[in-house]
């Protein structure tokens, strides 16, 4: 049996960050990690349920993609991902099955806890058409955005996005942030358990548990004194890992692109240590990431009651920047 948090320390253990090298990636976890992808179960009934945000599966199917074929396959906003399927949430015009690629099919991962939204930019930023009467649905463990007439009679059909949903995408991102979330520095596992609990806190989780993974060392693993965490939003768990990364805040530049160090600087001293409203730190956002491809479309979500801009940078095979706040600051 796969075992999915040996795949994701394997994953994790090899850097799949901007400009890593993934050779010490052994086949078995590239192996498993396919098999995330392409076992399904094709006998759920059709029923009606709210979304609820992926989280540690969906990690692992994007991570995933990023790996298929033996290398990094970064993704950019004009060549999203393709066949649907692959990410954390696909975008089609006419369904074809997960095992055909769609005609129109694009796909990424979670940008803002509300599917409709992100295939909405998906599909505006790399000059496709908009989804017609969009429905999400889940079907074999994927979620897909298609047209009301396309969704197959064996999916099950979610309802729109509630704000528990953005409020657990904002934990993912936060416990994955550069700029002052948990890869900002080198939590101890206490240190990790104590920051994930004021998060869930601040965004309004209640009832969530804390589930301590014990490391693990595989072959190539370099392990290190540095704590993450992850959220489960489906079980409404945090998964705290002890021990298994390097401090991410002191520059590597032999695994590490240092083009992600300049943007994690020019966000803090633009964003994070100031105070500023969402218009000004999209700018600045943009500005910092300049021409690079690697990365997903950037996020920004208004977030009326809060004073500041909050931002988020997120380094795997590609950048992804979320900014959440108000549209002029109110310090």
């Amino acid at each position: 049996m796969r075992n999915d948090d040996d795949v994701l320390a394997r994953l994790r253990a090899a850097d799949p960050i901007l400009g890593a090298d993934l050779s010490r990636t052994d086949r078995g976890a590239l192996d498993d990690l396919r098999e995330g992808i392409m076992l399904t179960d094709r006998g759920t009934p059709a029923r009606r349920e709210r979304w609820g945000t992926l989280s540690r599966g969906g990690v692992v199917a994007v991570m995933a993609a990023l790996l298929l074929g033996g290398g990094v396959a970064y993704a950019t906003y004009q060549q999203i991902y393709t066949p649907a399927g692959i990410g954390d949430v696909s975008c089609l015009t006419e369904w074809a099955g997960p095992e055909a690629e769609a005609r129109d099919g694009i796909s990424g991962p979670d940008l803002t806890g509300d599917p409709v939204a992100d295939c909405r930019l998906y599909r505006e930023q790399s000059g496709r058409p908009p989804i017609p009467d969009p429905v999400v649905f889940r079907f074999n463990e994927n979620v897909y955005v298609a047209p009301r007439s396309q969704v197959p009679p064996s999916a099950i059909v979610m309802g729109p996005a509630a704000p528990r949903d953005t409020s657990v995408r904002e934990l993912k991102s936060v416990l994955g942030d550069w700029v002052d979330g948990m890869n900002s520095r080198c939590f101890s596992e206490t240190e990790a358990i104590e920051f994930a609990r004021e998060q869930l806190s601040r965004l309004g989780l209640e009832g969530w548990r804390f589930k301590v993974i014990p490391p693990n060392p595989q072959p190539g693993d370099p392990g290190g004194p540095c704590s993450y965490a992850e959220p489960d939003g489906k079980n409404n768990t945090v998964d705290v890992y002890p021990n298994r990364q390097r401090d991410l805040n002191v520059k590597n530049t032999g695994t590490v692109d240092p083009f992600v160090y300049e943007l994690r600087d020019a966000l803090r001293e633009g964003i994070a240590s100031r105070c500023v409203g969402l218009d000004e730190a999209e700018s600045l956002a943009r500005q910092a990431l300049g021409t690079t491809k690697y990365r997903w479309p950037l996020a920004v979500m208004p977030d009326p009651a809060a004073s500041c801009t909050r931002v988020d940078l997120e380094v795997a095979g590609s950048i992804q920047i979320t900014l959440r706040g108000p549209k002029v600051a109110n310090p």
